[in-house]
C-alpha cells in the first residue's frame, strides 16, 4: 500500500513576472515531495509541505477551480481530457483498456492486442520512454504464425495514465507489479513468451521475485537488455543519478518545467529515446534515477536459478548497452558461449541452426543498434519462431500429443 498520502498545504500566488528565488526554491522542494502544479494561466498556485496545517488558498487569483493543486500523476482539473484509443481501420493493433489492481491502487491499463484470441500468448514489454507501437515490426510475423500478441503500456509512458495518488514511481519493482496485475486481470493461464526491450527486460527480471507470475511464464526473450553495470553514457552513475533526479523534479515546476522539457527533447531524440510525449521522456529519467544495479545482479541470479528457456538478442553497435556488458549478462543468465550465434550482414550466421534441445540461446547482430527489434526483423524473426517451436515441443501437453500420434 502507498503511504505517501500527505495533505499538508501552504499556498502562495505566483505570476509570470514575480518568480523570485524563494518561490522557485519552495516549488522545487514541493516537487521533491511528490507534488505537481496546475499551470495554464497567468496566475497559478503551488503547494509547499510545511507543518500539519491546512491554509486556505487566496481568493485574489484568476483560477476558477477550488482544487488549485494536484499530485504527480493526477489529472489537472482544467486539462482533463478523455483518452481516445486510436483504433483506426488500418491499424495493426487493437487498443483496449482494462482495470487492474497493483500496489494497492487501481490502474486503467491501456494495452494493444493483435492475433487470434485462441493463439499462444506472447507478452511484449516496452522500454523507456516508449509504447507498444515500437514492437509492430516484431509482432507482425508472430501474428502471421498464429500467436496472440499482447503489448501493455506502462503508466506515464504510453497511453496508460498515472494513478491519482502518485504511488507509482516508475521503478522496476512497480512495473513488475503492474505486469502481474495485467496478466491476472486478463486471466491468462500461461504466457508462452515474455519478451522485453531495453529497460523492459529489467522489468521482466524483477518479475522473478513474483512466483505467482513466473509459474505462468514458459519462456523469456530479451532484446537489447540493460546489463548489470552502468554503460559508458551512465558512468559514473552516482553522479548521473542525482542529475536524473534533479532534472525530473525541475520538470515538474511551472514555467521552468515546460521550458526544460522542450529543451531536452532534441537530446532524447538524438539518443534514440523518443517517447510518446515529452512528459514520458521526463518520466524515463526518474526511472533511471531509481535503477538499482546491485538489485539487477540479484535479479539475474534468481532468474538463472529458474532455468527457464531463454533467448537474448543484442547488437554489437548499441550505443546504450555496450557489447561487453551484454556478454556479461549472457554469462550471468547462464547462456553458454557455444550457444551464442553471431550474425554478419554479408556472410550470415556463423553456425548451424540451434537444435531443439538448446533452450538458452544468444544472438549477436553485426551492426545492430539499440533498435534491432525494429530494424533487424529479418534476423530476429526466424530465430524467435525457431525458439518458440522448440519451447512448445518441450511442453508436457505437446509431448503427450506427439506420443499419441506415434501410437
Amino acid at each position: 500500500m502507498c503511504t505517501n498520502h500527505r495533505t499538508w498545504y501552504c499556498t502562495t500566488n505566483i505570476t509570470f513576472y514575480n518568480l523570485t528565488l524563494q518561490s522557485l526554491a519552495a516549488m522545487y522542494l514541493a516537487a521533491r515531495r511528490g507534488y505537481a502544479f496546475e499551470c495554464g494561466r497567468l496566475y497559478c498556485t503551488y503547494t509547499y509541505i510545511r507543518k500539519n496545517q491546512l491554509i486556505k488558498c487566496p481568493t485574489n487569483t484568476s483560477c476558477q477551480t477550488k482544487r488549485r493543486f494536484h499530485r504527480v500523476g493526477s489529472e489537472c482539473p482544467r486539462q482533463r481530457t478523455p483518452i481516445k484509443l486510436e483504433n483506426r481501420a488500418d491499424s495493426f493493433f487493437t487498443l483496449k483498456d482494462i482495470p487492474i489492481n497493483a500496489l494497492g491502487e487501481n490502474f486503467n491499463v491501456i494495452y494493444a492486442q493483435a492475433g487470434p484470441k485462441d493463439g499462444d500468448v506472447v507478452l511484449m514489454v516496452h522500454g523507456s520512454p516508449a509504447s507498444h507501437k515500437g514492437f509492430q515490426n516484431m509482432a507482425e510475423p508472430l501474428v502471421a504464425n498464429g500467436y496472440q500478441v499482447i503489448l501493455p503500456n506502462f503508466p506515464g509512458m504510453g497511453w496508460t495514465p498515472l494513478p491519482s495518488s502518485g504511488c507509482y514511481n516508475f521503478s522496476l519493482p512497480h512495473k513488475a507489479q503492474v505486469l502481474q496485475g495485467l496478466v491476472e486481470a486478463l486471466k491468462f493461464e500461461k504466457v508462452l513468451m515474455l519478451c522485453g526491450h531495453s529497460m523492459g527486460c529489467q522489468a521482466i527480471l524483477h518479475i522473478s521475485s513474483l512466483p505467482d507470475f513466473m509459474s505462468k511464464c514458459q519462456s523469456i526473450c530479451f532484446v537489447s537488455s540493460i546489463g548489470m553495470r552502468p554503460h559508458k553514457l551512465a558512468s559514473p552513475y552516482f553522479i548521473k543519478k542525482w542529475i536524473f533526479t534533479g532534472f525530473y523534479h525541475l520538470c515538474q515546476l511551472p514555467v521552468l518545467g515546460p521550458f526544460l522539457r522542450d529543451l531536452s527533447d532534441p537530446l532524447f531524440q538524438k539518443l534514440g529515446l523518443k517517447g510518446r510525449t515529452k512528459e514520458a521522456q521526463v518520466n524515463s529519467s526518474q526511472e533511471a534515477a531509481y535503477f538499482d544495479w546491485k538489485g539487477a545482479e540479484t535479479a539475474v541470479d534468481i532468474f538463472r536459478q529458474r532455468e527457464l528457456p531463454m533467448l537474448l538478442f543484442q547488437g554489437d553497435r548499441d550505443k546504450l548497452v555496450q557489447l561487453d556488458i551484454a556478454l556479461e549478462l549472457l554469462s550471468g543468465l547462464g547462456i553458454k558461449e557455444e550457444n551464442i550465434a553471431w550474425y554478419k550482414r554479408k556472410t550470415g550466421k556463423d553456425r548451424d541452426d540451434f537444435s531443439d534441445n538448446v533452450l538458452q540461446r544468444g544472438v549477436v547482430v553485426e551492426g545492430g543498434d539499440h533498435s534491432i527489434f525494429s530494424n533487424s526483423v529479418d534476423i530476429i524473426t526466424p530465430e524467435q519462431l525457431s525458439f518458440l517451436k522448440a519451447v512448445k515441443q518441450q511442453q508436457p501437453d505437446s509431448q503427450d500429443r506427439v506420443n499419441t500420434e506415434e501410437k
